[in-house]
């Protein structure tokens, strides 16, 4: 007997000792001795035989401490024990009791392949003891009849001992494998949990990725630009480049910061959970984005109060639109940033003009793929694309609510979760 807490297991191990010793004893004292009392009142049993059917008797309850620890050795010490009184006494006698204890003991607690050549064995044994007290003894058709029933009678309760034994280790057999199956289950439910973890963990490192790329390029391309400003004023006009060095410092400061606090983020073991501790920029921030791009804003509406993925998303846009801007078209390109603010949704547009200004040419458009995964993400609609004066636009459409499929997922019912497996009814008791 097995129990995954080894106190309770050594407990209940210990208190099957004592059982099975208390019932020994009571064997021994309480049947034992009553009977060898009557069998020397009256039966014609010489000195010998009456000393034979004590020690036997004795043995066989005494066994009774092995039945269920070491079944198989009390099978066999029981067996001999009715081999030596069957040859020495020519009577039955109570240990017998012990045979259907045995039978149970090696069919409920030892492996299926035991339990077999017991059985027949025992069916041999229940066949030959009547036999042999038959033929020892006067034969009659009485005694013959006598023999027929105590061999019936005999065989039936090797058959009774064994489908009890069977009973019991079926039992046991197949709770074993309903806990094997729920463990399994619950190796498997923690894998799927740890595996959705996993790329939870992954999806919102790919979205810090994002947040990353964009804030770096956004920095950048500010210091780019103020530094050429400065270069070009460091002469003819020293205080304005002084300040454009400033402006530089600090938005390397910020930038810092923030890079800081995505490696942070990033290094955590729980992201979720360290994203939601760290501050990330919101629609507060825009006002100073829009300063630093030396862009105008422009707000119609009512101003809105939206949840922290939308306003991050409402940045993100300004802040990659603008970081293009800076990059492909220049300081001159006079940046325009409108939100307005609708019944439903939130509409954010941002053009500039066209510069004679000559950005890079190897851009593999990753911001505006951000952006539009960023947009499809809250349901909302993006379009980008040249002016009819030579500049350029980005315009986008957020709705206040969405379907999130993550949400969803949590909220649906477990339409494959199987019911409840009965109960299965108690072992009899040992």
């Amino acid at each position: 007997m097995t129990s995954p807490f080894p106190n309770q297991a050594d407990s209940t191990k210990r208190g099957d000792w004592l059982f099975d010793l208390s019932l020994a004893l009571i064997g021994v004292t309480a049947v034992l001795v009553p009977y060898l009392g009557v069998i020397a009142l009256y039966a014609d049993l010489d000195t010998a035989q009456l000393v034979v059917a004590s020690l036997t008797g004795v043995a066989l309850f005494a066994g009774l401490v092995w039945r269920r620890h070491h079944p198989v050795f009390f099978m066999v010490w029981v067996l001999i024990m009715v081999a030596i009184h069957a040859i020495f006494v020519p009577l039955p006698f109570v240990g017998l009791v012990t045979v259907p204890v045995a039978i149970h003991a090696v069919t409920r607690f030892s492996a299926l392949k035991v339990q077999w050549p017991v059985l027949v064995l025992w069916l041999v044994v229940a066949v030959a003891c009547p036999l042999r007290w038959y033929f020892v003894h006067t034969r009659s058709e009485e005694l013959l009849a006598v023999a027929i029933l105590g061999m019936i009678s005999f065989l039936g309760v090797v058959l009774a001992a064994y489908a009890v034994g069977r009973r019991g280790s079926d039992l046991t057999r197949r709770r074993q494998e309903s806990k094997e199956i729920a463990l399994e289950r619950q190796r498997s439910d923690l894998e799927i949990e740890a595996s959705d973890q996993r790329a939870a963990d992954l999806e919102s490192r790919a979205a810090l990725a994002d947040d990353l790329h964009d804030g770096l390029a956004h920095a950048i391309s500010l210091i780019l630009i103020q530094a050429e400003e400065a270069k070009a004023l460091v002469t003819t006009h020293p205080a304005q480049a002084i300040r454009s060095l400033e402006a530089i410092s600090g938005t390397a400061r910020e930038t810092l910061t923030e890079l800081r606090r995505v490696v942070r983020v990033m290094r955590s073991e729980d992201v979720e959970e360290a994203i939601a501790q760290s501050p990330a920029p919101s629609l507060d921030d825009i006002p100073q984005l829009i300063e630093d791009a030396g862009a105008e804003l422009t707000i119609s509406g009512d101003p809105v109060e939206v949840d922290a993925a939308l306003s991050l998303t409402i940045y993100r846009i300004i802040q990659e639109a603008l970081t293009n801007v800076l990059t492909h078209a220049g300081p001159d390109a006079d940046p325009q940033v409108c939100l307005d603010w609708g019944t439903d949704d939130v509409e954010i547009s941002i053009t500039n003009d066209a510069t004679d200004f000559e950005g890079p040419q190897n851009s593999n458009g990753q911001g505006l793929d951000t952006m539009a995964d960023r947009v499809a993400a809250l349901d909302g609609m993006m379009e980008t694309g040249p002016t009819d004066d030579g500049g350029f636009r980005v315009w986008s459409c957020l709705p206040y609510s969405w379907d999130d499929p993550a949400a969803g997922a949590a909220e649906e019912p477990d339409a494959a979760e199987e019911p409840e497996a009965e109960d299965e009814p108690a072992a009899e008791s040992d």
